[in-house]
């Protein structure tokens, strides 16, 4: 729904696709980040703390996405921004 003042968003369907790494103690430092490094985050292969391959996941039910182009999650059916 769009007002005067521009698109009206509902926080609950706010979700992105973001990449991770599986490894707990990675998560860990991933949240210390800064959101500028989050964001670059996005565009890495592998992890810089212990260089495993990143994978793609949903960032409102976290299961892991086949295809980074997705639109909704085939899992939980949310749409991404």
């Amino acid at each position: 729904m769009e007002t005067a003042a521009g698109p009206q968003t509902d926080e609950r369907h706010h979700h992105r696709k973001v990449k991770v790494c599986r490894e707990v103690e990675c998560d860990e430092k991933y949240n210390q980040l800064s959101e500028e490094a989050r964001t670059a985050f996005l565009e890495f292969s592998y992890c810089p703390f212990c260089s495993n391959e990143l994978v793609i996941q949903c960032s409102a039910c976290r299961e892991s996405l086949a295809d980074k182009g997705y639109n909704y999650c085939p899992w939980c059916g949310c749409q991404y921004d």
